[in-house]
């Protein structure tokens, strides 16, 4: 961990209020980024995006409380979501998507992209279960992958070459 136990209850209490607490997770690399257009693929339209964490990244959001998670492939992630309806049913704005000199961008991000994303949390409870949820609003790209498909016709999201 590179939090002390007080910085992560600090972080803890901020998330506690009734209010969401905004930040932004760094320049980190992403997969599966549905942020032109939400994912529905299990109903709801959802936009999405994982971030890749470091091993310090991990044990800092898992000991906060966040979802972290391993992909098949090892690597350890969070993901970050905005739905795409309000409660009722009308569609909020697309999350900005931007180049790092605030330049909109508008196509596909590929996997391993290096971006910025601004998100809010609180801690919530459905159900009677707490859980910490990842929102998002807004990301910055400051390393592009192209987005290309895997195979044809397929959905993609490998690699392709560095745009900028």
């Amino acid at each position: 961990m590179t939090k002390t136990p007080e910085e992560i209850q600090q972080i803890k209490d901020a998330f506690s209020t009734e209010k969401y607490f905004y930040f932004t997770v760094d320049k980190t690399a992403c997969k599966w980024a549905h942020i032109q257009k939400p994912d529905d693929k299990f109903g709801e339209p959802i936009y999405k995006i994982d971030l890749m964490l470091s091993k310090e990244q991990a044990e800092d959001m898992k000991a906060i409380g966040f979802n972290v998670r391993t992909n098949k492939d090892g690597e350890v992630f969070i993901t970050a979501k905005m739905k795409a309806k309000y409660p009722d049913g009308s569609y909020r704005d697309k999350p900005v998507v931007e180049i790092e000199d605030g330049t909109p961008w508008t196509e596909p991000v590929g996997n391993g992209s290096v971006v910025t994303v601004h998100c809010s949390s609180k801690f919530v409870t459905v159900a009677g279960k707490t859980h910490l949820p990842l929102y998002f609003n807004r990301v910055t790209i400051h390393s592009l992958v192209t987005y290309t498909t895997s195979v044809p016709g397929g959905t993609g999201g490998g690699v392709g070459k560095i745009q900028f």
